[in-house]
């Protein structure tokens, strides 16, 4: 149950859109600003059997359920070597296809390593001319918001949890699609999260 609130909680602080903060929150069945809450600093998982809770510092074990808890973000960064990225966390392109898009210089796929640590909140928006696969790999689940802008002030949303409980409450999923030209931004919901990116 904390679960399902500290998300609900980090999609109404965090996100830019008043329209989006209302989806998110009523996609959670969460009321952020009749709740009284403050800062939560812990998710409880109700899938492990000792019920332990992560504190958001990405230099703290997380909870036993999530692949290579009792490792820091740190360490992950420091392992696959990652660098920072210009639009939030560290990331590591592993591979690059030579074939072309045609009338481009743009790769026709590319696999990225991508780290997104809970402290630092919401990674910038960002958009691609290209549907992209995102990859749940280790850590915390990945809550990521999607948007798709029009020209007329409208907006079409989805959220979006990545994680390895499938049978949770919000579901996880251990990919997600993201059409071409979609907005989308993430965040971890503990520690830090390492997700891997298909895409051009």
């Amino acid at each position: 149950m904390l679960f399902h609130l500290y998300l609900a909680l980090l999609f109404a602080s965090a996100i830019p859109s008043s329209a989006l903060r209302a989806k998110a929150s009523a996609f959670m069945g969460f009321n952020y600003k009749s709740s009284g809450l403050g800062n939560v600093t812990s998710v409880q998982s109700n899938n492990t059997s000792n019920n332990t809770s992560t504190n958001c510092n990405s230099n703290a074990t997380s909870t036993p359920m999530y692949p290579y808890f009792g490792h820091t973000a740190d360490q992950v960064i420091k392992y696959l070597n990652l660098t920072p990225a210009a639009f939030g966390g560290y990331f590591r392109q592993t591979f690059q296809d030579s074939d072309k898009v045609p009338g481009s210089e743009r790769s026709i796929s590319a696999l990225t390593y991508y780290l997104i640590r809970g402290e630092d909140g919401y990674t910038k928006w960002q958009s691609f001319n290209a549907p992209e696969v995102w990859h749940y790999y280790a850590g915390a689940p990945l809550v990521l918001v999607q948007e798709k802008r029009y020209e007329v002030n409208t907006t079409k949303n989805k959220i979006s949890v990545l994680g390895p409980d499938l049978f949770g409450e919000p579901k996880q999923e251990p990919q997600v699609v993201i059409p071409r030209l979609w907005w989308k931004q993430a965040r971890s919901a503990g520690n830090w999260t390492l997700v891997g990116t298909t895409g051009e």
